[in-house]
């Protein structure tokens, strides 16, 4: 008898600590120590310029809070985009099913970024896409950066109350983010009373501008939407034909990106450009990051290193903090969602139905020096999706 007692005494024991272990085992699943974030970045294609730069702008983010967060640590796997949408969405299959992140930053741009939104919508993974969007793809996928043609709305503004153009050319690159600039500008322009005399579309990786120059018509100001190389191609090329008249990047140049600026020289002095971030927006935390940044990699940030890889880091960093490291995808899409006038070096940021709020900035490429700067000339507030 003695020895039965016993050994159930053992059985017990041993079932109580199996129990034990497996509650643990659940437990640990359900509130994971580590938090796992995935980024999908342009390495490859016409946009591989740009992708260092989002990767900063995400590591610094990171970095900011020690990549730990309510006692979490935080991990960052980032896969290419390249410019196509089919290997994108399979580079996002990757981090989901082989890495198992818990969020996808990303892509850049509008066409594969779609295609990833797509992707990721029956899975209710959270996904900050580095992109505008004029249409949410799914109520998990936030494009922070607002809509292209909420955007670019403000140059046609410009354009036509402050340049006092009236007849305007548009040039962009064809592809989706192209159009949806040309849009917005369109639409401001117009309704203001102006009348467009041509619209051209550039294939990408196109590095000779002079025939979309020569077929601009006879305007009064040229709208912009150009990536590399095209977009130096045009500067350079404009004023070797000796075009003075104003030209305006609808959005997507680069302010303050150090290398494009030495690249193009002085062929941009005198143009404008329309964006939601330069290193130059003078308050105080701007300066703060940009000091901060500049310690740290020796150059200034420019605005995709903002836009495309900081902003949609701190703002999941934000609501990671909101839900204390939980990383249960219908509190962290809450949290995000709920963003209002939350303080970053862009200024006051809100979340409207899942597309972002900002401030928008006119800026006018001056020499200061022997520098190249990007002169803030006109803030368009609190810029509303269209």
């Amino acid at each position: 008898m003695k020895r039965i007692f016993l050994a159930l005494l053992v059985f017990l024991s041993l079932g109580g600590l199996i129990f034990s272990g497996l509650s643990a085992a659940a437990s640990s699943k359900q509130t994971p120590q580590t938090i796992k974030i995935g980024a999908i970045v342009p390495y490859t294609g016409n946009a591989a310029g740009e992708g260092p730069s989002i990767e900063r702008g995400i590591n610094f983010a990171l970095d900011e809070v020690n990549r730990r967060i309510a006692g979490k640590s935080i991990t960052l796997k980032i896969e290419d985009e390249t410019e196509d949408p089919t290997i994108a969405v399979a580079k996002a299959k990757k981090l989901v099913e082989q890495d198992k992140v818990d969020v996808i930053i990303g892509p850049l741009l509008a066409h594969t970024a779609v295609a990833v939104a797509a992707y990721l919508a029956p899975l209710k993974i959270p996904n900050l896409s580095s992109t505008p969007s004029n249409v949410v793809e799914s109520k998990d996928t936030f494009y922070q950066n607002g809509t292209a043609r909420g955007n670019s709305y403000p140059s046609g503004l410009f354009a036509y109350d402050d340049l006092k153009a009236r007849k305007a050319a548009i040039i962009y690159q064809d592809y989706l983010y192209g159009e949806q600039i040309r849009d917005g500008f369109k639409a401001a322009f117009t309704a203001r009373g102006g009348t467009i005399t041509s619209e051209q579309k550039v294939p990408l990786g196109t590095a000779d501008m002079a025939p979309y120059i020569e077929g601009m018509g006879k305007p009064d100001v040229v709208c912009l939407l150009l990536v590399s190389p095209s977009d130096v191609g045009f500067m350079k090329q404009y004023r070797q034909a000796g075009l003075t008249l104003p030209a305006i990047f609808g959005q997507s140049f680069p302010q303050g990106e150090i290398w494009k600026l030495k690249e193009v020289g002085d062929s941009i002095l005198g143009m404008y450009g329309v964006a939601a971030y330069s290193p130059w927006i003078d308050t105080p935390d701007n300066k703060r990051f940009v000091d901060k940044f500049q310690r740290k990699y020796g150059f200034q940030p420019g605005v995709t290193t903002m836009v495309a890889g900081y902003l949609p880091t701190f703002i999941y960093l934000n609501a990671l903090k909101s839900t204390g490291g939980n990383v249960n995808s219908t509190k962290i899409i809450q949290a995000i969602d709920s963003t209002k006038n939350l303080p970053s070096p862009l200024g006051a940021f809100s979340m409207r139905n899942r597309i972002g709020v900002t401030d928008e900035y006119v800026f006018k490429a001056v020499k200061i020096g022997n520098d190249i700067n990007w002169q803030v000339v006109k803030k368009y507030p609190s810029v509303q999706p269209r």
